[in-house]
């Protein structure tokens, strides 16, 4: 494993964890008033974000 790519990989991470506890207060009761489409997509964020994350890691190469 490449030094370079796996600080990358750490870092990844540390940014979702932090990220993570916010994301998961805005998308409680602050997003009441909004359209649900707007709530669909906000709470779909962090998921996906991951989700990208991880594809990333796994694909060949």
């Amino acid at each position: 494993m490449n030094p370079v790519r796996f600080w990358f990989a750490v870092f990844a991470v540390l940014g979702l964890v932090i990220v993570a506890p916010a994301w998961m207060y805005w998308t409680g009761e602050p997003l009441q008033g909004l359209p649900v489409h707007i709530r669909f997509m906000v709470s779909l964020m962090l998921p996906m974000t991951i989700l990208l994350t991880l594809a990333s890691w796994l694909q060949s190469g």
